[in-house]
């Protein structure tokens, strides 16, 4: 059996504006741990996301670089690193659906147990 692994964002997704907007005070619980890893990710990218002006480009760029960072992460987690070091083909991709024109573009390349 082949395994497939698949990191989704959305163009417009309401968490990834919310993180771009830079609102210090999110909520609390899960879907604040969510916009931590959110505001993380603009911090690591801070010099990109600050050239961009326009607020629809930047949360459309953030979206993709935390799916890119998604990807990377679902690499180090021990159960894929399992998957991999038992030889069962698992590869994580990364995808971004633009809600404006339906479609599905792949962000990054996808990752595998040589990389």
């Amino acid at each position: 059996m082949q395994w497939t692994s698949w990191r989704f964002g959305t163009s417009s997704c309401a968490g990834i504006t919310a993180a771009a907007a830079a609102l210090a005070d999110h909520p609390s619980g899960a879907l604040g741990h969510w916009l931590d890893s959110i505001e993380q990710v603009y911090e690591t990218y801070r010099d990109e996301m600050d050239r961009l002006a326009d607020p629809t480009a930047r949360t459309r760029r953030l979206c993709e670089l935390n799916v890119v960072e998604q990807v990377q992460n679902v690499g180090q987690t021990t159960t894929v690193r399992g998957a991999w070091r038992r030889n069962q083909p698992l590869t994580p991709h990364g995808w971004v659906y633009d809600l404006h024109d339906g479609l599905l573009n792949e962000i990054c390349d996808p990752v595998s147990d040589v990389d």
